[in-house]
């Protein structure tokens, strides 16, 4: 097996390992990314019932797709596997990390400034243009607004890493984009407010890391190998092996391939970074003992509010919300408090117009009633028995009121969680053990809660529902933090705060794992100011290094 060599090897592509990539590039640096996952154009996301099928990840089971779905005893996480990391399927939010919020943190809110100007120079959020036709349109973000202020909650609009169109000041709906080219080579168009942010942008309005960060790396002469799952990670003389299984081949037989490097950087998510580490512990015997400690959900909450209704003369009619209409994301009520269990968002979330069809046809008794009279009203025409022959109102009342669907109002809240999750690696099975327990965070999701059945109870809603897994006792996550955290001292974190693993010179971890307690409000932005950071220690250490 030849090993070839880089100045650094990055594992990971999201919010953490493409900004590495850009910035160490920049500086000089020959830079070899490895993702495990394939590149996704705009385009190439699964929509159909066969491409969906194949839309998840486990090698082992020949399926390379976008959504990888972890389920642990008392918690779920959803993370992607594909080029731009969990920007390919996050609802597009960059909010900062609130000042006040980052007690506790060995990092204060001052040290990343800097590099939250930075990564939002290439980012680029923009408020939603709520104000204007046709975005005025999007009734779940008035309706956010008014709920919010029904609780006594601050609404305000979120910044989006979403391109509306080009002129900020007259942006059109699906309009082809100019002057952004990116690795693809493909065309994108503004936002069409299809409100899929989450299943992948098939139209590029998101500005998603391989539109952006890794489109710059890729001109800086940065080698991007896709596919490419690391499996094993090593100490050696000159630095570190990294070893990795190549998924280009349909071979059944695993094709191993190994890279040297002076500089390693781990960026492959909160689960993805832990785990490596946990699983190459042999190789790493003076890790600290923090490795597997402080993860986190970033206290994330989904709630929906169905049935929602409004008086219109004098009775109450059903409201349609239009929850399919709009980005994910567009507004968000902020709850602050000088106790940490207070400190939480509440955002509209969305249903896409897939997930509404799904759920109608799960309606099987009405389902089978409409086929029935529709089959009916086919056949008495077929035989002459009826003499109308149009059947429009027929097929209509086949496709189902959908009212349940539109009159709902999903919500997520998200904020300042106990943090206190483990992961751990069982020797006996062989696998890994995530325990993440709801109730030590039960005054915070009792309060998020709380705020979110006031604002269902204002809205008139027939019905308020958790996410199924609340009600197994499990929490569930789609921002999963920790469990390599920084810390000031070796027994208090993984890594230092610019990055680097303690007892291990030169190797680093960017991504959410680092991150010691919730971030609050939705992390991305955080952690990519984070590997801002970071790579400034990387590029140090390197001039250092190489210094004639």
């Amino acid at each position: 097996m030849s090993t070839e060599n880089f100045d650094v090897v990055i594992v990971g592509s999201g919010f953490g390992g493409s900004v590495m990539a850009y910035n160490l590039a920049a500086a000089g640096m020959k830079v070899c990314l490895l993702e495990r996952g394939k590149a996704y154009p705009p385009g190439s996301f699964p929509r159909s019932p066969d491409q969906m099928k194949n839309a998840f990840w486990q090698p082992e089971k020949r399926l390379l797709g976008l959504y990888d779905f972890w389920s642990f005893k008392d918690s779920d996480a959803v993370t992607s596997s594909g080029l731009g990391g969990g920007s390919l399927i996050y609802a597009n939010v960059l909010l900062r990390k609130d000042a006040e919020w980052f007690n506790g943190w060995p990092l204060e809110y001052d040290d990343l400034v800097p590099h939250y100007e930075r990564v939002e120079k290439v980012l680029k959020p923009v408020l939603y243009p709520f104000e204007k036709a046709p975005y005025d349109q999007t009734v779940k973000t008035a309706v956010l607004r008014d709920a919010a202020a029904s609780v006594g909650l601050p609404f305000e609009l979120v910044p989006l890493a979403i391109t509306f169109g080009n002129s900020p000041d007259n942006p059109v709906p699906g309009e082809q984009l100019q002057g952004v080219p990116n690795l693809h080579g493909v065309n994108r168009y503004g936002c069409r407010l299809c409100g899929e942010c989450y299943m992948g942008c098939n139209f590029g309005s998101k500005n998603t890391l391989d539109l952006n960060y890794l489109t710059m790396a890729s001109e800086l002469g940065v080698e991007i190998r896709t596919l490419a799952e690391v499996k094993q990670l090593q100490p050696i003389d000159t630095g570190y092996l990294v070893t990795y299984v190549s998924h280009v081949s349909k071979s059944t037989s695993e094709n191993f391939i190994a890279l040297s490097t002076k500089y390693l950087v781990l960026a492959a998510g909160s689960l993805g970074s832990t785990s490596l580490l946990l699983n190459n512990k042999q190789w790493f015997p003076n890790l600290s003992p923090a490795l597997g400690t402080k993860l986190s959900g970033n206290g994330d909450l989904l709630t929906v509010a169905i049935g929602c209704r409004e008086e219109v003369d004098g009775k109450l009619e059903k409201r349609n919300i239009m929850p399919y209409y709009g980005p994910v994301i567009t507004g968000a009520a902020r709850n602050d408090s000088t106790d940490s269990h207070g400190r939480f968002y509440i955002e509209d979330w969305t249903y896409t117009t897939i997930i509404i069809w799904l759920l109608e046809t799960l309606n099987a008794k009405g389902l089978k009633l409409r086929w029935f009279k529709m089959f009916n009203a086919y056949l008495r025409s077929l035989f002459g028995i009826r003499r109308n022959v149009d059947l429009s109102a027929n097929v209509s009342q086949f496709l189902g009121v959908a009212d349940g669907c539109v009159s709902s109002f999903p919500m997520v809240g998200m904020g300042v969680d106990q943090s206190d999750g483990v992961m751990a690696f069982d020797e006996k099975t062989k696998a890994l053990n995530l325990k993440m327990p709801r109730k030590t965070s039960a005054k915070f999701f009792d309060g998020v809660r709380a705020k979110m059945k006031q604002m269902s109870d204002f809205l008139n809603a027939g019905l308020f529902l958790d996410y199924p897994s609340w009600y197994l006792r499990k929490t569930v996550t789609v921002h999963p933090l920790g469990g390599c955290p920084m810390g000031a001292t070796w027994d208090a974190g993984v890594v230092d705060t610019h990055g680097e693993v303690y007892n291990y010179p030169n190797m680093f971890i960017a991504d959410g794992s680092v991150m010691p307690a919730a971030i609050g409000p939705n992390p991305s932005l955080t952690i990519a100011a984070v590997a801002d950071r970071f790579s400034e220690r990387v590029v140090a250490n390197w001039q250092r290094d190489n210094k004639s």
